[in-house]
């Protein structure tokens, strides 16, 4: 009776699911019916709370949102997974090892107090047969402990193959899990732990790092124009320009959508701009050629904020203030790099690619990276 009212409640959920995708016209990715279904199931509130202030703010539920979505409040569950089940066959080996140790100990407590009474016994050896029989006893407590000590080493070898193995189910699991799985660079969780980081090495006297946040302008317009396919291609593109035009040890990540940040580890003001304008410019220049057609895409730009870390600035202020930049630039024409200021949500362009200024307004940080009107 309980399992027939689970499975109806199931089957109702990912009715549910099925439905709403069609209803926000959603591709039909496993991704998106993850999130529908999460919602529908109630299981976690603040992927609730999240859909349910954009139904009420009136804003759309497209693609790159729900994989945004599904990012931070949902892929965890595979990492957890793994790193449960390497957790369990660790477990299972230590504790195989154990008994395999301690067996072995055993033996040889049995054999060392053998080759103690061997020496009483061939002292008191009257005759040759007694002598044969000490020595034979101890031949095969020899032979015992040689046979325990060899599967021991196998053991262990084999032991050192396991744990090779788990270290490296480990450290993929770890690298999946910090990784945008579209575009191949940081995902939003890398960038937050390698942004906080930077603000506690700071904190502790190292140097004070930059931060760029760069947004693909209009690109829902052009996502639905041209659809997901080349939209994904888009945003492949623009992850392998970006990684290409900042150091090695700079981080580069996906937030969500078409929102991409850099954090710059050691460079002054001038150059962060610096850097910021050449991946405008990079951006701005390539051309995209539609597979199997004759045909490039329209121009493609981007706006960027840009802001140094202020000393004794937290993360979240640090943010939001290049986040404001980022905002501003799209608000003064976009296709240009606007510089936060130190001080205050404000901004002020320092470069522009095509398009008229406009008034300067200061946003707060998203949980989620926008992907509308763009």
């Amino acid at each position: 009776m309980v399992q027939g009212k689970v499975g109806r409640h199931a089957r109702r959920t990912a009715a549910r699911a099925a439905k709403a995708i069609r209803r926000h016209r959603q591709s039909p990715t496993p991704e998106n019916y993850h999130v529908w279904y999460a919602y529908y199931a109630g299981g976690h509130p603040d992927l609730v709370a999240a859909i349910d202030a954009h139904l009420a703010d009136g804003r759309p539920l497209d693609d790159g949102r729900m994989l945004a979505l599904y990012e931070r409040h949902l892929s965890t569950a595979a990492e957890a997974k793994q790193l449960r089940e390497a957790g369990e066959r660790l477990e299972r080996l230590t504790s195989q090892l154990g008994a395999e140790l301690a067996s072995a100990g055993e033996g040889t407590r049995r054999y060392r107090d053998r080759v103690g009474s061997f020496a009483a016994e061939v002292d008191g050896a009257t005759t040759l047969a007694e002598l044969k029989r000490s020595f034979g006893a101890l031949l095969e407590e020899t032979s015992a402990v040689i046979e325990t000590m060899a599967a021991i080493e196998t053991r262990l070898c084999e032991s050192n193959a396991e744990i090779a193995r788990l270290r490296h189910d480990l450290e993929q699991a770890r690298s999946e899990a910090l990784t945008d799985p579209l575009t191949g660079i940081g995902n939003r969780r890398h960038l937050e732990s390698a942004l906080q980081e930077a603000v506690e090495g700071a904190a502790a006297g190292g140097p004070l790092p930059s931060l760029i946040l760069l947004d693909i302008d209009h690109f829902k317009a052009f996502n639905d124009h041209h659809g997901h396919r080349v939209g994904d291609k888009v945003l492949q593109v623009v992850a392998r320009l970006m990684a290409a035009n900042v150091k090695e040890e700079d981080v580069v990540g996906r937030l969500g959508g078409e929102e991409f940040a850099v954090l710059l580890r050691d460079v002054l003001e001038a150059q962060a701009l610096e850097v910021a304008e050449r991946l405008r410019r990079r951006i701005a220049n390539c051309r995209i050629r539609l597979r199997n057609a004759n045909e490039f895409l329209d121009r493609l730009t981007v706006s960027l904020g840009v802001g140094r870390l202020a000393p004794g600035e937290t993360m979240q202020a640090w943010v939001e203030r290049v986040d404001a930049a980022l905002y501003a630039a799209k608000r003064q024409g976009r296709d240009r790099v606007v510089m936060a200021e130190d001080a205050a949500p404000e901004a002020t362009a320092v470069s522009a690619g095509a398009g008229a200024a406009g008034p300067v307004a200061a946003r707060p940080w998203r949980p989620v990276p926008a992907t509308e009107g763009s």
